[in-house]
């Protein structure tokens, strides 16, 4: 749903619909844009297995509107989170399993620690600083207006999900729940211990 969080693992996300391909309207978009046969760059680095392969396939994809990709592909992988990643128009990129309070501070709120799309929509970081300030029933429906704007105006085009596993231990104590819910980044971890 291009917002990038699991709904089954943040209730604070909704679950927007998938969006349908619809080449016509795409064209046409691009028409009242004035980008017919638009030219990019898109950047990538086969951090994990199939980043490379996916960016071959959007190239082939968005072809079929007009748009003309040229890859950028870099091959020293540990130059990707260089200045290039803050300043490239266009890239593919992964991430894990995160919550959306996890996604606002990691990429999508302005002063974000990854804020590399350059996205910044004001009623989206309004909407987030309301959501702090209230219980969770509240915070949980005042995201899910926040995940809507995302999903509305949002940077991302999320092009494909991978599995992933999680485990867990009676033995492992004292994880506290925060409200970003979901894998890892959903507990502080101060005070983790072994039972």
């Amino acid at each position: 749903n291009d917002i990038g969080v699991f709904p089954q693992f943040d209730a604070a996300a909704g679950d927007p619909p998938v969006r349908k391909r619809d080449l016509e309207r795409a064209k046409q978009l691009l028409k009242e844009a004035g980008k017919e046969n638009m030219k990019v760059t898109l950047r990538v680095g086969e951090l994990i297995p199939g980043m490379v392969a996916s960016a071959e396939i959007i190239q082939q994809q968005v072809a079929e509107v007009g748009i003309q990709v040229e890859i950028d592909k870099v091959t020293d992988i540990a130059q990707f989170y260089d200045e290039g990643y803050f300043t490239h128009d266009l890239q593919v990129d992964y991430t894990n399993t995160i919550g959306m309070y996890g996604g606002a501070y990691y990429w999508w709120l302005s002063y974000a620690d990854y804020h590399n799309v350059g996205w910044k929509n004001e009623e989206f970081e309004a909407k987030f600083a309301e959501a702090l300030t209230q219980p969770q029933e509240e915070y949980e429906a005042t995201m899910r207006e926040a995940t809507q704007i995302l999903y509305d105006d949002g940077p991302w085009a999320v092009w494909g999900r991978q599995n992933t596993l999680d485990v867990h231990s009676d033995k492992v104590v004292g994880i506290v729940p925060t409200k970003g819910r979901g894998f890892l980044n959903a507990g502080k971890f101060t005070s983790v211990s072994l039972a």
